[in-house]
């Protein structure tokens, strides 16, 4: 079965450029952010135990504990790959409008799995 990619793009487009995409890509870049930010926090955190210097580093970050560092940006990581489960129900069966709830809480699995 032959893969026609212009076809597959223009769905794929189709299907983000709507109300559910929109919210979709909202809420990856927020948890993206929160990610990014806890894990270059952590990391530059880490670093300050060493003998390298951070000041040149550029990264983005906030002062708290490296443990909590550690749990928001693990968390975070977890949420995009449930926001991922989340939008590829949504984007598979067409849903343009909103995002049906049972996709947030259930197992969704048409056929015997």
């Amino acid at each position: 079965m032959p893969l026609n990619i212009g076809s597959a793009f223009t769905n794929g487009v189709r299907r983000v450029a709507n109300r559910n995409g929109l919210k979709l890509i909202l809420g990856y870049v927020v948890l993206g952010a929160i990610w990014q930010i806890a894990f270059y926090s952590a990391f530059v955190s880490w670093i300050d135990t060493t003998d390298i210097p951070t000041s040149e580093l550029g990264l983005p970050t906030v002062g708290a504990p490296f443990a909590l560092l550690v749990v928001g940006a693990v968390l975070s990581l977890l949420a995009l790959q449930y926001l991922t489960i989340v939008a590829l129900r949504t984007f598979v069966n067409g849903h343009t409008n909103s995002i049906p709830q049972e996709y947030f809480t259930r197992r969704s699995c048409e056929v015997d799995c």
